[in-house]
């Protein structure tokens, strides 16, 4: 505003003091018969005020419409963003399985053969650590980092009840804990309370040594934690809170398995519960892993 008033005052000085113009060659108004102060309205003023009008011209549907398109694009860059996390999780995970693989092979050919021993009370609950932690030197001599023992989809979901108290302190035992669950089932491995060695007891469709294994790459020595209970379930049901990659149904959920030849591979339930991939462990839960191949001599 001051600044209008002070530019009117100044055409109005020149417009009353013609002569200054002349002198300096300056016509005061484009045409002889506009007054100073009219040129100023329409010349300066008004361009400014029309301006001023179209930038404030914003619709409530253009605004609408901005706010429409950058809901679609949040949209679309969390779910991009979600799956790139997951299939993150799934390759970490992969490689905790093949770093576990390779230690439970050097340990078997550093001990005779023997893979680390299990407990027999835990037929029914592969997934606890304590054949890592308590009957064996493995988790000391051969993988001693912790986060290879846990699956990084599983801590997200927090799918075990003790989940919570086994990561922070693994490889100890939480007070009110009486197993050390990790995320891996482990299906090797003989019953440590059966000595003196040889002892070939497993008890979980596994091997106790590793001169059993006759077909490797259909043997499983570690899996995802995959229970199905002591019943086959709908495959449109809810996987329960005993599967690390679990999604709305079991059909849409997998996981992967490590074989004894030392490759790990993802398993889909999206055709249905493999046959060849469903036992029990100690007679008691359904579990998804590969039934070693039995030996059988020709006559």
């Amino acid at each position: 505003m001051l600044i209008r008033e002070f530019l009117r005052k100044v055409w109005s000085y020149f417009n009353r003091n013609k002569w200054i113009l002349t002198k300096f060659k300056v016509r005061p108004t484009p045409h002889p018969r506009m007054n100073m102060n009219v040129f100023f309205e329409k010349s300066i003023l008004a361009p400014r005020q029309r301006g001023k009008q179209s930038r404030s011209a914003f619709t409530l549907i253009e605004l609408l419409v901005v706010i429409a398109i950058i809901g679609i694009l949040v949209g679309l860059l969390s779910a991009i963003t979600t799956r790139s996390l997951d299939r993150s999780r799934r390759t970490a995970c992969s490689s905790n399985m093949r770093t576990l693989v390779q230690g439970l092979l050097v340990y078997a050919n550093d001990h005779d053969g023997y893979f680390p021993p299990t407990a027999q009370n835990s037929n029914s609950w592969p997934w606890e650590g304590d054949w890592a932690v308590r009957y064996s030197d493995f988790y000391v001599n051969y993988v001693p980092n912790k986060q290879v023992y846990f699956c990084p989809t599983d801590m997200k979901n927090t799918v075990k009840s003790e989940a919570f108290d086994c990561y922070p302190v693994f490889p100890g035992k939480a007070s009110n804990a009486w197993r050390t669950n990790i995320s891996y089932a482990y299906f090797f491995g003989y019953n440590q309370w059966d000595t003196p060695l040889p002892n070939l007891n497993n008890g979980r469709n596994g091997y106790a040594n590793i001169m059993q294994v006759f077909a490797p790459s259909q043997s499983t020595m570690i899996a995802d934690v995959m229970k199905l209970g002591s019943s086959l379930p709908s495959m449109d049901a809810t996987p329960g809170r005993d599967w690390n990659h679990k999604e709305s149904t079991y059909r849409k959920s997998g996981g992967h398995i490590g074989n004894a030849d030392g490759h790990v591979r993802w398993i889909s339930m999206q055709d249905g519960f493999p046959e060849d991939l469903v036992f029990k462990s100690g007679g008691r839960n359904y579990y998804i892993h590969q039934k070693p191949v039995e030996y059988v001599a020709t006559p």
